[in-house]
């Protein structure tokens, strides 16, 4: 009865993390867009303003979200994928920052892991059931849940081999697993062992793969297209953001 109650709590928590953070984070998002907005229009902001406008934005939301309960983490996602749908986009100096400087911070924090958990991983190695959980997690768990998620777009079975190996990935992995040893307490030394293994894989087969991959792929959707496969998933039309690079194409 107390482990039923203990998973039940965990159960919870979870979702309250989750449902607070994605409701700060809408409203967070929505906010900042418009007042953003308006403040350039009238004035109010200049471009060295304007460039970190989206972090101080991600930072008050992780704060108030994380104060009100939530994750953090959640809402700093959901906000800055509504911020970047609501935002004028001629108002291109708000991305400036998060763009350049987010590269750069991405990289060092792949550095910081590299130098440390890696570095433990490579010295001390991993039990066998935790490189098991961590290559049935790359070839077997991602590819068969983002297929199920494709289910009606039409897709070449390449396509959909292609997307369920190599995304989503990046540092969504170390952003869950913080989720999880900060928020909701589930955090040891295996666990942390897998989630630095799984990373490390990644890394080393995404990268090797990548190339020969895209070739391979393109060869097939033109191969379809040749045949007259003109109703493929492929072929319909995508809505693209809008990036610093078009914006300076049409002005």
């Amino acid at each position: 009865a107390e482990e039923g109650s203990t998973a039940a709590n965990a159960v919870l928590l979870v979702v309250q993390q989750i449902g607070i953070g994605l409701i700060g984070g809408i409203a967070a998002g929505f906010f900042g867009a418009w007042l953003v907005n308006k403040a350039i229009e009238r004035g109010w902001m200049n471009p060295v303003h304007q460039k970190i406008a989206a972090v101080a934005l991600a930072l008050a939301c992780f704060g108030a979200v994380q104060f009100l309960g939530g994750s953090g983490f959640v809402a700093t996602f959901v906000a800055g994928t509504v911020l970047r749908n609501r935002i004028d986009h001629k108002h291109e100096y708000v991305y400036h920052f998060a763009e350049t400087e987010g590269k750069a911070l991405v990289l060092i924090a792949f550095l910081l892991l590299g130098a440390g958990p890696i570095y433990l991983l490579l010295n001390e190695g991993a039990p066998g059931e935790v490189w098991l959980v961590a290559l049935a997690s790359l070839f077997i768990v991602r590819p068969v849940a983002i297929a199920i998620s494709l289910i009606g777009a039409k897709l070449l079975p390449a396509t959909m081999a292609y997307l369920g190996w190599f995304g989503p990935r990046g540092l969504a992995t170390v952003v869950f697993f913080m989720v999880a040893a900060e928020e909701v307490g589930m955090a040891d030394a295996r666990e942390l062992g897998l989630v630095t293994l799984t990373i490390t894989l990644s890394i080393v087969l995404h990268g090797l793969s990548a190339k020969p991959a895209s070739d391979w792929l393109a060869r097939r959707i033109e191969h379809a297209e040749a045949a007259g496969m003109e109703d493929m998933g492929e072929m319909e039309e995508v809505y693209s953001h809008p990036m610093r690079s078009s914006w300076r194409e049409e002005s």
